[in-house]
């Protein structure tokens, strides 16, 4: 291997390196900006997600907001035993985006 490889190669390996050490920081921030989650003391929730262009009214959209929702039961540590979604309602902010409002509840 030639050296004009081998110092593309270290660049794309700390490239790859620092960016995968990002992954969950970038996650929580996308989380944090673009949802919102209270807990109550009953067992149920409130979950609210965006729905835009990065994350569609569609099986993806939903799938993204479901996995954000799972992050945010996991870092405040409830509804261990899984969870049920009771309701959901879309309510149009501005433009081409919504929020999705979740009311939900923990499997006892």
């Amino acid at each position: 291997m030639g050296p004009k490889k081998r110092v593309l190669l270290l660049i794309f390996s700390i490239a790859f390196a620092v960016s995968a050490a990002g992954c969950e920081t970038t996650a929580r921030i996308d989380r944090n900006a673009t949802s919102s989650f209270t807990p109550y003391p009953d067992g149920s929730f409130r979950f609210r997600a965006e729905m835009s262009l990065a994350y569609p009214d569609n099986d993806l959209g939903e799938k993204a907001r479901m996995t954000q929702l799972q992050s945010w039961l996991d870092s405040d540590g409830v509804c261990a035993r899984g969870y049920e979604i009771t309701s959901r309602r879309v309510v149009p902010t501005y433009g081409l985006v919504s929020d999705v409002n979740y009311q939900g509840r923990c499997v006892r």
